[in-house]
Formats: C-alpha cells, sequence, structure tokens
C-alpha cells in the first residue's frame, strides 16, 4: 500500500493501487499549500503539509515591499483621501496587495475583481496572473486558473514557482509528463525549492519509480529538516521498498514534527497500524 500527503492541495490523497497507483479525478479541496499540487485527490483525508499559498509565494519572492499609499484609489471601494486619481493610479503590487486583502477577509468575489480590473490595465503582467491562478484553482475554477499560469509561464518562464504552479493544474487533468518537465525545469531553475521537489518526488512515487522519488524526497528534508509531510512520503516510499525500519522511522519523526495535529497523528498512527498488521499476517 502506498499512502502520500501532497503540498498544494488541500485535501490530499490516499492511494491503495499496487504496485504504482493511478491518479484520480480531483475532488473537493478543504489551507495550504500551497506552492504545488497533489498528484492524486480522494474522499479519505490524510495529513498535508502546512505551506504559505501559491498567491503568498509568489508576492513573497516577486513584489517590492511597502503598502501601497492611503490617497491612491482602489477597486475595494473604499473613499479615497486627497485626489481623484483613476483607478490606474494602483500599481500591479497594490493591486494585489488589495486582492489578497480581499481573499483573507473571505470576499472572494472582490479579490478576483480587483485582479481582473488590473490585468485589464496590466495584461503582460506575470505576478497578476500567477496570483489570479491561485485564486480561481482555490475556487475550483481550474480551466481558469490554468489558463492564467500558461500566461505566466509565457511571459516569466524562468520563474520556479510559475512552473511549479502550472504543474499542479497539469497533474489535475492527468497530463504527467508536462507536469514532471515543468517540475524538472523548476529544479534546474532552483535545486532547493521544496515544492518543486517534494511534487516531483510525489509523482516519482506514484509512478512507482521509488529510488527517484527518495532523492527528491531526501533533498527536502535536507533543506527543511523541520517540514512534516516529506517523512510521510518517505515513509511510504521506504515501506513500498521493503524498508520496514527506516519507514517507521520516518513515520515516527512524521508524528513528532505534526505534534497538535491531531488529525495528521492519527492518520500516520494508523499506517503505523496497517503495517504491523500487514507484518503479522504474513
Amino acid at each position: 500500500m502506498l499512502v502520500m500527503v501532497t503540498v498544494g492541495c488541500e485535501e490530499p490523497a490516499k492511494v491503495t493501487q499496487e504496485p504504482a497507483p493511478q491518479a484520480q479525478e480531483p475532488q473537493a479541496e478543504t489551507p495550504v499549500t500551497e506552492a504545488t499540487e497533489a498528484v492524486t485527490q480522494s474522499d479519505e483525508k490524510q495529513p498535508v503539509v502546512e505551506q504559505e499559498s501559491d498567491e503568498e509565494q509568489v508576492v513573497k519572492e516577486e513584489m517590492k515591499q511597502g503598502d501601497p499609499s492611503a490617497d491612491k484609489p482602489n477597486a475595494s471601494g473604499v473613499e479615497q483621501t486627497g485626489g481623484t486619481e483613476p483607478q490606474t493610479a494602483l500599481t500591479p503590487e497594490e493591486h494585489i496587495r488589495l486582492a489578497l486583502q480581499h481573499r483573507g477577509e473571505g470576499r472572494i468575489a472582490e479579490a478576483l475583481a480587483v485582479l481582473d480590473e488590473a490585468i485589464t490595465i496590466y495584461p503582460e503582467n506575470a505576478q497578476l496572473h500567477g496570483v489570479r491562478s491561485d485564486m480561481r484553482r482555490h475556487n475550483r475554477d481550474y480551466s481558469g486558473a490554468l489558463d492564467d499560469m500558461e500566461k505566466a509561464v509565457s511571459i516569466d518562464p524562468e520563474d520556479a514557482l510559475y512552473l511549479v504552479g502550472r504543474s499542479q493544474l497539469y497533474l489535475r487533468y492527468k497530463r504527467f509528463a508536462e507536469a514532471e518537465a515543468d517540475l524538472s525545469r523548476a529544479i534546474e531553475l532552483k535545486p532547493d525549492l521544496v515544492a518543486a521537489r517534494f511534487n516531483r518526488g510525489t509523482l516519482y512515487a506514484h509512478n512507482g519509480d521509488y529510488d527517484k522519488a527518495l532523492v527528491d524526497l531526501d533533498a527536502c528534508i535536507a533543506a527543511d529538516p523541520h517540514l512534516p509531510a516529506p517523512y510521510f512520503n518517505r515513509g511510504s516510499v521506504n515501506y513500498n521498498m521493503g524498508r520496514k525500519e527506516q519507514a517507521v522511522a520516518d513515520i515516527e519523526r512524521f508524528i513528532e514534527l505534526a505534534a497538535g495535529n491531531e488529525s495528521w497523528v492519527a492518520s500516520a498512527k494508523d499506517l503505523l497500524r496497517a503495517w504491523n498488521d500487514a507484518e503479522a499476517a504474513k
């Protein structure tokens, strides 16, 4: 049995097919990650790593710091103070901050409206397309999300985060070869990008290529030894390779790092019991 968690999705995967699980249709999402996406989805909930959302990562990677000035108009409908400049006074970065503020307060429609307006003004701004893609994905508009991420990559093909974001969406449409290509290119550009390594390692594992999966998952753990999810997936890979001692050590480490999240810990303990039961039945 191969049980994997995923990064960049809100409801992770549980796969029990042998020997190499097949991808399932995407199901309803429920915080993430976001910086990458699941290879599979199912109704059975498993642990998922906590990470910043895609749009937050994009903003942190690319957006210049600083708050928009208070006297600039914006799409929120808030009255401006001092001046009647048109909406175009807002920069792309200011539109993004405003959209993220709307989203943080639960106003998804308003957030998307801000980004729609911004892209009308700045149609060749990759960051705007990347952020809107992530919001559309969270709103389950996967087709629109892919359109935006394709545009972001076409504008800035050397941005590793956009490649990871596009790979997430390719995986949802079972475009596995294209997803792997994007992840591999992202790793070429940014070898220590955990989101890319984790998702490529998970993809390799689902394809039964455990040796390659271990290389990527080892790299994730080396880059961030306190991130729980890579231990869970590496444990599953080790178990499927017949390395039970290493597998158990990884799951136990996952449990330590995930302490405080009862559902994650419970799932990991269930997995250990399942392994023990399988060993006892031999």
